[in-house]
């Protein structure tokens, strides 16, 4: 019987660094419990698709302080909870020394015997002001030199603050703003962590050592043999397809169509599935098909969000890459706009 490669041991090094600056007390305690209930669900998915995971997580705020390490390279099934090592008193916010300063500490952990990979989430509620130690040149450098298995991703407050970032070298796709005024915010950014991770660990296991789009769902795993097998296939008497040539309405579009015995019945709410054209939200409750493009068969069924990838909470879905079949979103809203020059399909 031959022996199981080494290289099937996926092994995943998340690395936090996490801001601990003043204007973080007032959610101190929705970080603490955002963040252990995200370590939860990430200890339940690497069990689910068989992947290893270690945790470090990292505090930076003010030079002086420097960077203070919570947790380091540990198991993500025996984690603490971060309650009693969360203490937002930072004087200011020193981005450039603690995300430098993060990689530093892990980047030449042991790789032996595994397919081992990096993600950093470098997570702030304000600018870099007052890094003492390292320059934004030598965090670039740092992050572009990095080897092909790391991913780096930063979350910000606003526009100002995600141009800094790029300007540091996290990739334009890996640079996600929050809503730092209210602790839903917070409770927000434990969402896009989630979503995130799975995303990473599916890209994992399929074998991409790192991510370039780290906040959108990519569906380009998705073989059109895969759809096939895993998928019913709609008859193609249930539905319709139709060029939309101007920019209207989902009620009206049907109506129209109804209007001029093109279609059977007036505009029916959830009858409208619009193509998916760019990254966006696609809510849990949605119903998704899937076109082949190579002889418009269309494929749906009960777990056709799990095929895709979809969990079940709301998800940025990047259509980008996926040439050879279309992805079709349920419509709940009359007032849907459908865009020029794409397709909807309508159901009976």
């Amino acid at each position: 019987m031959s022996q199981p490669s080494v290289l099937d041991n996926i092994v995943n090094h998340y690395v936090f660094a996490i801001d601990d600056s003043l204007s973080m007390r007032d959610y101190k305690d929705t970080v603490v419990k955002v963040f252990d209930a995200e370590i939860a669900n990430m200890a339940e998915f690497s069990k689910r698709i068989n992947q290893e995971t270690r945790v470090s997580v990292f505090f930076f705020s003010a030079p002086e302080r420097g960077l203070q390490c919570a947790i380091y390279d540990k198991d993500v099934m025996r984690l603490p909870s971060l309650e009693g090592h969360y203490n937002p008193v930072g004087r200011s916010t020193a981005l450039i020394d603690g995300a430098y300063k993060s990689i530093l500490e892990v980047k030449d952990l042991p790789q032996k015997y595994g397919d081992h990979s990096f993600i950093l989430f470098v997570i702030t509620d304000g600018q870099e002001n007052d890094s003492k130690k390292y320059t934004d040149y030598q965090l670039r450098s740092m992050m572009e030199g990095l080897p092909d298995n790391w991913t780096t991703g930063i979350l910000v407050p606003d526009a100002d603050s995600e141009a800094q970032a790029k300007k540091f070298g996290f990739p334009a796709k890996n640079v996600e703003r929050w809503n730092t005024r209210t602790k839903a915010g917070v409770e927000g950014v434990g969402r896009i962590i989630r979503e995130a991770s799975e995303g990473y660990m599916q890209a994992r296991a399929r074998g991409s050592r790192s991510v370039s789009d780290l906040f959108n769902l990519d569906l380009s795993h998705v073989s059109t043999s895969t759809l096939e097998r895993e998928l019913e296939q709609v008859s193609a008497t249930l539905f319709k397809v139709w060029p939309v040539y101007q920019d209207t309405r989902a009620d009206d579009f049907v109506d129209a169509l109804y209007k001029a015995g093109k279609w059977h019945e007036e505009f029916r709410l959830g009858s409208v599935h619009y193509e998916l054209m760019k990254p966006e939200i696609v809510q849990p409750k949605k119903e998704v098909y899937v076109l082949r493009k190579r002889d418009g068969k269309v494929f749906g069924g009960r777990n056709a969000r799990q095929l895709l990838g979809l969990p079940d909470f709301k998800v940025k879905v990047n259509p980008d890459k996926t040439p050879d079949f279309t992805i079709y979103v349920q419509s709940t809203a009359p007032n849907r706009k459908l865009i020029k020059d794409t397709n909807v399909l309508v159901l009976k």
